[in-house]
């Protein structure tokens, strides 16, 4: 069987959601950040003429889950790892304080949490296919998870295509580690279905390697600067690596996050 699966770019914030096309309806991966995109990400569910039967959330990031409950309505099941769902429920006030303001009416000011959970390693029949759910760890969020159906791998923000990353979380490390993992089970065939960017295969598992190793270098690199100048200077190498600018806002949010998790580990080395 061929599977169809349609991505869906957000308009107001470029983030992916996948419409897979299964047997009895849609099972829509990740659901939007902002009020308009989540609405036209319903819409063109409605268009396809097929109920949606669930949704899978790769990580708790609100570009990932705030629009749920526009695109799931209050009854279609919303499934993640129970390390996605517990942070999503710990950390969602806090996104609304800042995340809230900055959207304005776009934010959604109700938002629905994954209630429904997926084990590490099993497998969910949904909607007449089978996906199964791995538990990735702390890596680009503090929790992402990866959902396969044969060859077709949703990795949320694990891999982004092309286009700048967060990386604020400061999980870089393990990050690193989680995208060696990957390497490692997937070939030629695999398909990726990215958090950002075109869908894609396993040279882009390399490509957001190099991105990170490039970023945590380029902070280092300019520690000794004040904010607005290092700023400048890692702006200057991370846009080098990628096309497409849309969420440099993103990897900016970062500069100064990382930057002080690597002088705090400095000062930690320095002290044992």
């Amino acid at each position: 069987m061929t599977l169809e699966i349609e991505r869906f770019e957000g308009a107001v914030m470029a983030v992916n959601s996948y419409l897979i096309h299964a047997p009895e309806g849609i099972v829509v991966v990740d659901g939007q950040l902002t009020v308009s995109d989540a609405t036209a990400l319903r819409d063109r569910i409605t268009a396809t003429g097929k109920p949606l039967v669930a949704m899978v959330v790769t990580h708790p990031h609100p570009d990932h889950y705030a629009g749920a409950k526009i695109v799931a309505g209050d009854s279609v099941p919303i499934y993640a790892t129970a390390a996605v769902a517990e942070v999503i429920r710990r950390d969602d006030a806090e996104k609304d304080a800042i995340v809230g303001p900055m959207m304005g009416e776009e934010w959604p000011t109700t938002r629905r949490f994954p209630d429904h959970q997926g084990e590490d390693g099993s497998t969910l029949h949904l909607a007449g296919l089978d996906l199964t759910v791995e538990d990735a760890g702390p890596g680009e969020s503090h929790a992402d998870s990866r959902w396969k159906i044969g060859d077709d791998w949703f990795t949320g923000d694990l891999v982004c295509h092309d286009v700048h990353a967060y990386l604020a979380d400061g999980h870089f490390q393990r990050w690193l580690e989680s995208l060696d993992r990957l390497l490692s089970e997937i070939d030629g065939e695999t398909r990726l279905h990215v958090g950002h960017g075109e869908p894609t295969d396993r040279g882009a598992v390399t490509g957001q390697r190099a991105y990170i190793s490039a970023f945590v270098d380029a902070v280092t690199a300019n520690s000794t600067l004040d904010p607005d100048e290092r700023a400048a200077a890692v702006v200057e190498t991370m846009d080098r690596l990628v096309d497409d600018d849309r969420l440099r806002f993103l990897m900016e949010l970062s500069i100064e996050p990382v930057a002080e998790r690597l002088s705090a580990a400095t000062k930690q080395d320095l002290g044992s």
